[in-house]
């Protein structure tokens, strides 16, 4: 007898029809009936009257029922509790991202806690670019991607390591050729520099170029990229040395942003970098939580 065959016969019996239990189990209703088949084979005995005006239970059938839900009830129950145990367990890391950057590197992050989901567990929220400075001396994160680097002392001491740099190119602009492979070629091409919603630019120290474009605003500064007017500056990733935890916000949806090249200039060494630096949070993660079981 099993939790499968089970499942089946409780569906089949609030129901009182083959068809409808196999359409909230997901199954064909051939699968379904040779599942319930087996059940009564193996018990020898029939649990349901069939007939021309449906299906009904079969006085075994009676006696089956209550208990068969009682077991499944419990089967789920103790599946719940473990998962919770597991999942208390796991290390959480916590990446805050700009909200212009949420729609570019949420996905890949995504995947990388699914293919990890075993091993950790990792929480993403958004933030507006100027809170960022905040999020990081307020220790709410374990790591952060921004558009520009912080401007206080206590976050960047807080930083233990900081991303390569690559741009983000529209992949119908015609900069694209000269930059794929040619780093040098960046300095002469018009960029957009980005300044995190103040009045200059944190990321850019020199002044702009008589063919670059400053903007402060987020949607703005997307909108001038689709339209090929030159290249990003994309985020950097900052990791604060301390470890501590905080609670876990979820954004709402996201609005849709434009489609994006991601420059094959850094591409693999940034990808590289993302996962490595994960999984050195989760390393030092833990080690903490084996001293805390150990003390």
């Amino acid at each position: 007898m099993e939790i499968k065959q089970l499942r089946a016969f409780i569906a089949a019996a609030r129901s009182s029809s083959f068809l409808k239990a196999a359409d909230e189990l997901f199954v064909s209703r051939q699968a379904l009936s040779k599942t319930i088949s087996q059940l009564e084979a193996e018990l020898g005995l029939e649990l349901f009257s069939r007939t021309t005006k449906g299906i009904f239970l079969t006085s075994a059938g009676e006696f089956l029922y209550p208990r068969a839900r009682a077991l499944v009830n419990e089967m789920d129950k103790l599946k719940a509790e473990t998962m919770n145990v597991v999942n208390a367990a796991l290390p959480v890391v916590r990446f805050v991202m700009v909200q212009g950057a949420f729609g570019i590197f949420a996905d890949k992050l995504g995947m990388y806690a699914y293919r990890h989901r075993e091993e950790m567990e990792l929480k993403m929220r958004s933030c507006l670019d100027v809170d960022c400075d905040s999020v990081l001396s307020s220790g709410k994160a374990d790591a952060l991607i921004s558009f520009t680097p912080p401007s206080n002392r206590i976050a960047k001491a807080a930083v233990l390591t900081v991303s390569p740099l690559a741009f983000l190119i529209n992949k119908n602009n015609p900069a694209i050729d000269q930059v794929r492979g040619n780093p040098e070629a960046l300095t002469a091409l018009p960029k957009l520099l980005y300044t995190g919603g103040r009045e200059k630019s944190l990321w850019w120290k020199e002044f702009p170029a008589r063919n670059d474009m400053v903007c402060g605003d987020l949607d703005y500064t997307f909108q001038l990229l689709n339209e090929d007017r030159g290249i990003l500056p994309i985020p950097k990733l900052l990791i604060p040395k301390y470890l501590d935890y905080a609670e876990a916000y979820y954004p709402s949806a996201m609005q849709e942003w434009i489609p994006l090249y991601y420059s094959t200039l850094n591409v693999e060494h940034y990808n590289t970098q993302l996962y490595n630096i994960i999984e050195e949070i989760r390393g030092e993660l833990l080690a903490a939580s084996a001293e805390e079981r150990t003390a």
